[in-house]
């Protein structure tokens, strides 16, 4: 678990440090999602839930406000993951999940105040919880479409949004059991712009 933290906290520091140097964004998001997610174990479905998620981190975007068509996003953060049975609405404790994102966005709309994005957003995370002798190890992958909103407020400050939905899915490290599932997840949070404004 800490070499898989250590990894992500080390992959947005590079990311903060390479684009610096150049035009960019960095920031902070909250977010929350769904998944609902039927599991299976040896390839036989054994039952499903309704899972979510909350949490916040780090965002670092190549083009927050430029008049280009591409930009690039990266995230990495922490989010608390609880499953739900949709039968009996009970809950599981909460599950660690470590997160990052690679989105990959192209401006349909831009003007100085807004650019409005869409493409393809690809998750990978780590799940762990280890408990009074419950041990839950797992890896998480996703791969949605996002659509995103930046909302510039000045020169230096960006507020943005984006969802995305699709395919989420949770792959169990100690076992054969998977999750499959349609998703979406949300974030909002605001920038700080470096060399990043748009030129008409």
């Amino acid at each position: 678990m800490k070499k898989v933290l250590m990894f992500i906290v080390m992959c947005a520091i590079s990311m903060v440090i390479a684009q610096s140097a150049q035009a960019a964004g960095i920031g902070v998001y909250g977010t929350g999602g769904v998944a609902m997610m039927n599991w299976q174990y040896n390839g036989t479905k054994v039952g499903s839930s309704t899972d979510y998620f909350y949490g916040g981190g780090l965002a670092v975007d190549s083009n927050v406000a430029r008049n280009e068509l591409f930009g690039y996003r990266f995230t990495a953060g922490y989010e608390q993951y609880v499953l739900t049975d949709p039968g009996s609405d009970a809950k599981s404790d909460p599950i660690h999940r470590f997160s990052m994102t690679h989105t990959f966005g192209f401006g349909v709309a831009r003007t100085e105040m807004v650019r409005f994005w869409i493409g393809p957003k690809i998750g990978l995370h780590y799940l762990y919880k280890h408990d009074n002798g419950y041990s839950y190890d797992a890896i998480g992958a996703d791969a949605l479409l996002a659509l995103g909103l930046n909302v510039n407020a000045g020169k230096v400050f960006t507020f943005f949004f984006d969802i995305g939905v699709g395919y989420m899915g949770v792959y169990n490290l100690k076992g054969s059991g998977v999750g499959n599932s349609f998703g979406a997840d949300a974030k909002l949070g605001f920038m700080f712009r470096i060399n990043d404004s748009y030129k008409g």
